[in-house]
């Protein structure tokens, strides 16, 4: 069961205990309660969209570059002075 999941059930729970309450303030409690786990899937629903849409692309994208983890040539070093490479 997900976070997510688990919140829905207990709003759902709280509001079915709402709607079933015969006292005035067991119905406002439970309705307070239902509120507040409604209110908290829906924080935790915006933040796994938001994660989804910030999730990076598959590995496989990212190393399509053969030349990734090489070291650049000299040539564009020559200039820069660096010890031990000629300038």
């Amino acid at each position: 069961m997900t976070t997510l999941s688990f919140y829905r059930e207990q709003a759902a729970r709280e509001q079915s205990r709402a709607d079933e309450a015969t006292l005035v303030n067991a119905r406002e409690r439970s309705q307070r309660a239902a509120d507040a786990w409604s209110a908290l899937a829906e924080r935790v629903a915006r933040a796994q969209a938001a994660r989804d849409e910030r999730t990076p692309p598959p590995a496989t994208e990212i190393n399509e570059n053969p030349d990734r983890g090489r070291a650049a040539p000299k040539e564009l070093w020559s200039d820069v002075g660096v010890k031990g490479w000629p300038a």
